[in-house]
């Protein structure tokens, strides 16, 4: 999501302290708020401003929730479980556990774009790259819904570029192959394209 304006700010000295005062766009509405942090010294004033403003500018902004990265993905499956048709939340809840086990215990906020092209680059050398895609498709769409409650700022999925598919993925199923997929897909209950390219 782009913001509406740079993020800025400025440091001036109320009675005693010196208070940085951060300028940042809404997540969601792109209209400018402020962020207030007061501190003995100036230069304290100045480096947690310089902080926000850089933190911001490349993602990495730590917003309003300290929920962990698989906090957040257990709530955002119960509630999509309620929202959608199971075999969807199904192949989402397969392909969200990568990011969990990589990250599960890091702060949301803190997540960012360097953690997903690492955990990509990791997968590639086991999983087919159409599975990868699955995987930031739905770490995409797991980070726009935090963007939309607030949670956090920006979707770093959004700075990360998915694996191309290769070339032995992009070949249609033949004519021979066709009908034990379709035997295959009649007779396995689980989330058939999803399990499918897993």
């Amino acid at each position: 999501m782009a913001y509406a304006f740079t993020p800025g700010g400025t440091v001036i000295k109320r009675g005693q302290k010196w208070t940085a005062i951060l300028y940042y766009p809404d997540p969601q509405t792109g209209k400018r708020r402020q962020k207030w942090h007061a501190v003995e010294k100036k230069k304290d004033a100045e480096t947690w401003l310089h902080e926000q403003i850089e933190s911001l500018r490349t993602g990495h902004y730590v917003a309003t929730t300290a929920l962990s990265v698989a906090e957040y993905f257990e709530q955002w499956l119960a509630t999509r479980k309620q929202q959608g048709q199971a075999n969807t939340w199904q192949g989402y809840a397969m392909m969200s556990r990568h990011v969990v086990a990589a990250y599960g215990s890091k702060p949301l906020a803190a997540l960012n774009a360097l953690d997903l092209q690492v955990l990509y680059a990791q997968l590639m050398e086991t999983r087919k790259s159409r599975t990868v895609r699955y995987v930031h498709t739905t770490t995409h769409a797991a980070l726009a819904d935090a963007v939309a409650l607030g949670l956090i700022p920006a979707n770093v999925a959004e700075r990360v570029k998915p694996p191309r598919l290769s070339q032995e993925e992009r070949h249609p199923l033949s004519s021979e192959a066709l009908p034990r997929f379709l035997a295959q897909v009649a007779l396995d209950k689980r989330p058939t394209l999803w399990w499918f390219f897993s």
